[in-house]
């Protein structure tokens, strides 16, 4: 199963992070509620599981979601830190995310051809 986010297609999304592998990759961090789903978050890892598991906002994540946390994953082997986050820096450039960190320039309120 996939989902489309941006340009990219991310594995997912996931119930447990049991179904997650230990690859660099970026992830997306989903709130499944009574509507739908929402993205809460999106950031990039070496280890993609260990980077959801210690997430600096993860108590974020757990404040907005009503019935459960769900993970898409784009694993990137290839990619390097600084292209990972390039991609996570796209993302938020085109989509609102609640727990995305406040300083983040993009924060979903511009777009590139607004400019």
């Amino acid at each position: 199963m996939s989902i489309e986010i941006g340009w990219f297609s991310f594995e997912g999304p996931h119930e447990s992070l049991e179904d997650v592998q230990p690859k660099p990759g970026v992830f997306v961090v989903l709130a499944q509620a009574e509507g739908g789903i929402m993205m809460l978050e999106i950031d990039e890892a070496e280890d993609v599981v260990a980077g959801i598991k210690n997430h600096e906002r993860r108590a974020c994540w757990e404040e907005n979601q009503d019935l459960g946390l769900r993970y898409a994953i784009l694993y990137t082997p290839d990619l390097n830190e600084e292209s990972r986050q390039l991609i996570v820096k796209e993302i938020r450039m085109e989509y609102v995310m609640p727990c995305s960190p406040s300083e983040t320039p993009t924060h979903g309120y511009w777009r590139p051809e607004d400019q």
